[in-house]
C-alpha cells in the first residue's frame, strides 16, 4: 500500500508557497479588507483542516488485495449510531464538535458586516456546506483508490454542524459584549 500524507517538510513547504501566493495576491490588488495575517491563518487552518479530515491516502499498488480487516464500511447513515452501539469515542465526538469552530469565526470575519440574521445563517451555511464536502470528499477517495480511506459518516456532519452552530454562537456573544464595552 503506498501512503500519501502531508509530513512535517512538506506541510511547511505547502503553507510557504501559499504565503508566498497570498502575499503576491494582497501586493497587485487593492482589495486589503482583512490584514495579512488573518489570510495567513486562515490558509493555516484551512491546510490543517484538509490534513485531518482528508489524509493520509492509501492506495493498494497493482496486485494488492483488500483483506478482510480492511473491508470497513465506507458510508455510515444511521444517526447516532455510537451511541446506540455502544462505540463511544470521545476524542472522536468532540473533535467532530471543534472541528469547524474556528471555521465560523474566520467565514464571520470575511462576510462583514451585513444584517445579524443573514449573516448568522450564510455562516451556518458556509459551514455545513464544508461540512458536506469533508464527508463526500472522504467517499470520492474511497472511490478513486477503491480502499477503504475514511468513513463517510452522518455523525460527523452532525457534530460538524453543532459545533459550527456553537461557533456562529459564540462569535455573536463576543460581538455583542465588544458592542456593549464600545457604547460605555
Amino acid at each position: 500500500v503506498m501512503m500519501y500524507d502531508f509530513y512535517p517538510a512538506t506541510f511547511a513547504v505547502v503553507y510557504g508557497v501559499i504565503l508566498f501566493v497570498l502575499f503576491l495576491i494582497r501586493k497587485f490588488t487593492r482589495r486589503r479588507r482583512n490584514p495579512f495575517i488573518f489570510s495567513a491563518l486562515f490558509a493555516l487552518y484551512l491546510q490543517c483542516l484538509f490534513k485531518f479530515t482528508m489524509l493520509p491516502i492509501l492506495v493498494p499498488l497493482p496486485g494488492e488485495e483488500l483483506s478482510m480487516t480492511d473491508a470497513v464500511p465506507w458510508t455510515q447513515f444511521i444517526p447516532f449510531h455510537w451511541l446506540f452501539n455502544g462505540e463511544l469515542n470521545m476524542r472522536q465526538i468532540v473533535g467532530n464538535f471543534v472541528l469547524l469552530i474556528p471555521l465560523a469565526f474566520f467565514i464571520r470575519r470575511i462576510l462583514g458586516q451585513q444584517k445579524r440574521q443573514h449573516i448568522q445563517l450564510k455562516t451556518f451555511l458556509c459551514c455545513a456546506a464544508v461540512s458536506a464536502g469533508i464527508e463526500v470528499g472522504q467517499l470520492l477517495i474511497n472511490v478513486l483508490t477503491n480502499y477503504p480511506n475514511g468513513v463517510m459518516d452522518i455523525d460527523d456532519f452532525i457534530l460538524n454542524c453543532a459545533g459550527a452552530a456553537a461557533g456562529v454562537l459564540l462569535f455573536g456573544l463576543l460581538e455583542n459584549r465588544r458592542c456593549l464595552k464600545s457604547q460605555k
